[in-house]
């Protein structure tokens, strides 16, 4: 077996030598531009990696957002055409809901006129003590009347019934229920209030006694409304009257008015009539 040659140190160092010098012959020499164009490369390529990264998140999260974007767009359309017709449904109801409203209130004016004109021939009266008609009240009632306006009355009343007000018999001490009498005859009713007018104040076994059309309870509501101006034209001295349904009738002057409203007749009365009154009271003498 052959023993390997042994290499000097002399030897070694002189392949080192070499070796580094063709190393310097292969890489240039490194200097402060090459090495700034080093970097230059280096972070542009870095840049270039990152935009390329970038852009392509970018182009899926805009791709993303475009169809959530299509999507809801699409949703939105739909929505705005179910609003539509919605709207137009809505419409149709409101008008259908409106013409339903004036058919209903206009059936209610009718019934409220056909409930009052059913009582055009009573009267409601107040006053009469309890119990007094014993078990026949429309054989007191014509005593009654009889009792209060005798030999005024043209005949004989003709009752066709007559009934307390449908409310629970009243305590001791309070107030009597109304009587309400319904006459054969339209025209005995009209003399009867006409005579209750003429007289004022009616009384009965010491009990004042009043008399009054009998109305349903939404035209005596509306009639209400005309309280403070009817108060007003008796402190006024002027003479009125309540025409039918509910419109006073206010005579002034040798003139007659009649109001719809509680404002209209009110405004007459503080416009009209009392600055006339007051032009037309005497001048008071103050000299002593």
């Amino acid at each position: 077996m052959p023993k390997p040659k042994r290499v000097s140190p002399a030897l070694d160092e002189a392949d080192e030598a070499d070796d580094a010098g063709n190393m310097a012959a292969v890489a240039p020499e490194l200097t402060p531009a090459l090495l700034k164009e080093m970097l230059t490369t280096t972070i542009r390529e870095e840049i270039a990696s990152l935009r390329s990264e970038f852009l392509a998140e970018i182009r899926a999260s805009t791709a993303a957002l475009q169809a959530t974007i299509s999507s809801q767009g699409s949703k939105i359309k739909h929505i705005e055409t179910s609003l539509n017709s919605v709207d137009e449904r809505l419409g149709t109801l409101e008008r259908k809901c409106q013409s339903l409203e004036r058919d209903n209130e206009e059936l209610k004016s009718k019934a409220d006129d056909l409930e009052n004109r059913s009582r055009q021939n009573n009267l409601r009266i107040l006053g009469i003590p309890e119990n007094v008609e014993a078990s026949r009240p429309s054989h007191f009632m014509v005593s009654f009347f009889m009792e209060l306006f005798g030999d005024e009355l043209s005949q004989t009343p003709e009752i066709e019934r007559a009934h307390r007000s449908l409310a629970p018999k009243p305590r001791s001490g309070v107030p009597p229920r109304p009587m309400i009498v319904r006459f054969l005859r339209f025209q005995m009713r009209e003399e009867i209030l006409r005579l209750s007018r003429e007289h004022g104040e009616l009384h009965y076994k010491e009990s004042k006694i009043l008399i009054f059309p009998d109305f349903s309870a939404e035209l005596k509501k509306r009639r209400d409304q005309f309280k403070s101006v009817k108060a007003d034209l008796h402190g006024a001295d002027v003479k009125f009257r309540m025409l039918y349904p509910c419109r006073p009738l206010i005579s002034f002057n040798g003139e007659s008015r009649s109001f719809d409203t509680p404002n209209a007749a009110s405004k007459f009365l503080t416009t009209v009539i009392k600055p006339k009154q007051s032009s037309e009271m005497p001048a008071v003498d103050t000299d002593s």
